[in-house]
């Protein structure tokens, strides 16, 4: 799996990493942690890694936006919380 971001960054990971895909129709909802480093504003746009108590999620979302929640085992990112316009397809690519 390979994501592009800003054409600047890009994150791939090994299919063999994804551990479950969701769905997610309120993805501001499932945030976790404090943005660092990235930039957000509250239900507009939040786009960085975004760290916890032990973890570590890279978040791609924007206001009006479906997503697409990717948990990662043995990676750099825990979690990939990613805007797309179609999430159930992504999501049924990577099942």
């Amino acid at each position: 799996l390979r994501l592009f971001f800003l054409a600047v960054l890009t994150i791939s990971v090994a299919r063999s990493s994804i551990t479950g895909v969701d769905v997610v129709d309120a993805p501001f909802e499932r945030l976790r942690g404090w943005r660092v480093p990235g930039t957000g504003w509250p239900r507009v746009i939040a786009l960085g890694t975004w760290r916890g108590r032990g973890t570590k999620d890279f978040v791609s979302i924007h206001r009006n936006e479906r997503a697409v929640l990717i948990d990662l085992e043995g990676e750099r990112f825990d979690r990939l919380l990613v805007g797309v316009e179609a999430p159930e397809v992504l999501a049924a690519q990577l099942a």
